[in-house]
């Protein structure tokens, strides 16, 4: 028996014994003796990323789900991920999707085995993010309690080490952690000293484990230089989010108080939204966002708003990795697909892995079918 099939099989036959009455129809992946495609030996990998998707949706912001936790995301979709060339995936968890308020694992912790075999199986790597904590959401700062209560501290640093216990029986080439999603933090080194606590506590558990680390300012690039790395440590990815220009990738966000309803042309490259348009804004709303974000956008103007991320990467020699990176629906085609083509581009020089938000909804690749909204868009993608 090789590799794969003996640490799939070490899970796999307890998760059966325990999830038997499961009406989940998914089955964990084991390839077929007859199967002949090339299967990592994922004990002996490293975990290398290039071209990924955020499976967002699932356990993670479920109000955008429309269909039932067994049918939005299925080893079939990551068949076609694999296929289309796709070579890992984000998967984003909620506390409450994971744990229960007394921090005891819920039934859906089968789920993110279930992701992780499918992916083991079609030769995907799976970063696990810690998408939104009971204590810290990053869209709602107002109530956040990780920052202020060192009891949330305390039980943010008990999730991660009972997460350790679940998911380290899984090879190091295979699985990533991703510790906070957007951290939003009064200062940038309330996250300094809260990310070193539970590097350390992990590393105490499992030293050679991938950890992605984020920026404070919801993992702007801008805040890298405030981010304090560990020292003497390889196994860390530094991760930022890139929605640059937001207009272009928000445009009439129904979400957003001053893009939605907005109607007016977009270009790119070129200037973002020509001033003739700007003077016909009756809305003061409308205006002050288009006078916000609008400029001259083109491949060049988007590498120097990455250049920092790629300067650290050179300097450090860490991974740089764009957790999230996407564009809106709403957004034109024509725009849309030039602004992708050269972000990708830029990505693909410069040794940056990233992951597309998202998977369905509406900054989504796909219907909640499954089948794909624009098949050239996933081909800029993964070209």
């Amino acid at each position: 028996m090789n590799r794969l099939k003996f640490f799939l099989m070490s899970w796999l036959v307890p998760t059966l014994l325990l999830f038997t009455s499961s009406s989940c129809q998914s089955d964990p992946a084991v390839p077929g003796e007859d199967d002949d495609r090339d299967i990592i030996d994922w004990e002996e990998a490293s975990f290398e990323m290039q071209t990924g998707l955020n499976i967002g949706g699932w356990l993670s912001q479920t109000s955008t789900r429309q269909q039932s936790i067994e049918s939005f995301f299925t080893k079939g979709q990551v068949e076609k991920l694999a296929e289309w060339g796709f070579d890992h995936i984000r998967l984003p968890v909620d506390e409450k999707e994971i744990f229960d308020v007394n921090g005891e694992w819920t039934s859906n912790l089968k789920y993110i085995h279930d992701a992780i075999s499918w992916c083991a199986e079609y030769n995907m790597r799976v970063i696990l993010d810690f998408h939104i904590l009971r204590s810290h959401y990053f869209n709602d700062t107002q109530n956040m309690t990780l920052w202020s209560h060192t009891t949330e501290q305390d039980k943010f640093v008990e999730l991660w080490k009972k997460i350790s216990a679940e998911f380290s029986k899984y090879p190091n080439g295979l699985l990533a952690y991703e510790l906070l999603n957007e951290p939003v933090p009064p200062a940038p080194d309330d996250w300094n000293h809260l990310s070193a606590r539970l590097i350390a506590e992990l590393r105490a558990l499992e030293p050679e484990r991938m950890i992605v680390l984020d920026p404070a300012g919801h993992s702007s690039i801008g805040q890298l230089k405030n981010l304090t790395i560990p020292e003497g440590d390889p196994n860390i990815i530094l991760s930022v989010h890139f929605y640059t220009p937001h207009l272009l990738t928000h445009y009439q966000a129904p979400w957003m108080d001053g893009l939605v309803n907005l109607t007016i042309p977009l270009h790119y490259p070129g200037q973002l939204v020509a001033q003739a348009d700007v003077d016909t804004i009756t809305v003061q709303r409308h205006r002050d966002v288009v006078n916000y974000y609008n400029g001259i956008y083109n491949k060049d103007v988007l590498k120097a708003r990455l250049q920092e991320a790629i300067d650290i990467g050179e300097q450090t020699g860490f991974q740089i990795h764009v957790g999230e990176i996407g564009c809106i629906d709403r957004t034109p085609k024509n725009v849309r697909d030039a602004w992708m083509k050269d972000v990708i581009a830029i990505f693909k020089e410069n040794n940056i892995a990233f992951d597309i938000w998202g998977y369905k909804a509406n900054f989504g690749l796909f219907d909640n079918a499954g089948t794909p909204k624009d098949q050239e868009l996933i081909d800029i993608i993964t070209e």
